[in-house]
């Protein structure tokens, strides 16, 4: 994965924080889904590993209304539980580090830069061993 499309994605992971923070935090009434948060959804289903609910998940619970009498709200449990399975989704670890690092709005996350930073040392190796088959060959056979 390119390092642009991993920027992509955990911008479009902190806009998706953005509004699953208000609607944990909120005892009002979620204003309608903006197009911008629509977009981040679809991006973020594009880029994850094909799984649906998570993102169908999210969207009903942001829309949940509250409730009016004493029973407690479900908004925030699963917002937050489809969150997680959104961050799941396009590969990262939903640790608590990186729920911190979205409500920090943090920069561009470590753990994709360490997974990036295997993923080249991983295609060094394989062209490396291709390099060595080449030479057995030339040299044997």
């Amino acid at each position: 994965m390119s390092r642009v499309r991993e920027q992509l994605i955990w911008k479009a992971l902190l806009a998706v924080d953005e509004v699953a923070e208000r609607a944990i935090e909120t005892r009002e009434a979620m204003p309608p889904p903006s197009l911008a948060l629509r977009f981040a959804l679809a991006f973020l289903y594009a880029s994850g590993n094909g799984e649906r609910w998570p993102y169908d998940a999210f969207w009903l619970a942001i829309r949940t209304p509250l409730p009016t009498d004493t029973r407690p709200p479900r908004r925030p449990g699963d917002t937050l539980t489809a969150l997680q399975a959104i961050i799941r989704n396009v590969g990262l670890r939903p640790s608590a580090e990186v729920l911190q690092w979205l409500r920090t709005r943090g920069p561009y996350v470590a753990e994709l830069q360490v997974r990036r930073a295997a993923a080249e040392l991983l295609r060094e190796d394989v062209r490396e061993l291709e390099a060595a088959k080449e030479r057995e060959r030339r040299y044997h056979g």
